[in-house]
């Protein structure tokens, strides 16, 4: 965790300002996806495209249909179209690119790669890092993101991410449990999740 006065030179406000300079942007989820990684990519989607980014949210595995219900899950692909661009590629919960299935060549591709991961088994191969193991779930790291996007938290928004907290923690039930966790769930439901 960052000392509240190093905010600027934290991962997530380098990240969100890569963000902030980058128009096409990739997102994707690990292969047999769960409800944090779609539920932290949805999330990270629709706060991009409130900032007017275009924004394709790529899944090996597409939404298995528990996650149907997702704000934008009916968006997510498993082909990119041919020729595609992006200015960056955000990866979510990939401990390496082989996670990201077949989106791994494009992720390789993009000039700028983003990793978010809170895994202990993860292998630093982005251009920035958000590697947490303290975090109980991407969804907690995605939500910080989110904030230095300066993106309020939507009923939409709030909704994917406590999805991916809650899948990612047991139902709160899981040792890597915070007061941190709880508390952000208490602002997502107050947002309107």
């Amino acid at each position: 965790p960052q000392h509240p006065n190093q905010t600027m030179t934290s991962p997530r406000a380098r990240i969100a300002a890569a963000l902030h300079n980058s128009a096409r942007i990739l997102l994707v989820n690990h292969v047999e996806p769960d409800g944090d990684t779609l539920g932290s990519t949805l999330a990270l989607a629709l706060a991009l495209e409130s900032l007017g980014k275009m924004v394709n949210v790529a899944s090996e595995g597409g939404v298995p249909p528990a996650f149907a219900f997702l704000p934008g899950a009916d968006r997510v692909v498993r082909d990119l179209p041919a020729g595609a661009a992006f200015d960056a590629a955000v990866t979510m919960e990939c401990s390496t690119p082989e996670r990201c299935g077949r989106f791994a060549g494009a992720v390789l591709a993009a000039p700028l790669i983003i990793a978010i991961d809170h895994h202990e088994s993860h292998i630093p191969y982005g251009h920035l890092e958000d590697w947490d193991p303290t975090a109980a779930a991407a969804a907690e790291q995605v939500a910080d993101l989110i904030r230095e996007l300066g993106v309020p938290l939507s009923p939409a928004i709030a909704t994917a991410l406590l999805t991916g907290l809650a899948t990612d923690t047991g139902v709160f039930r899981f040792p890597t449990v915070r007061p941190h966790s709880l508390r952000l769930a208490a602002e997502l439901i107050e947002a309107g999740a």
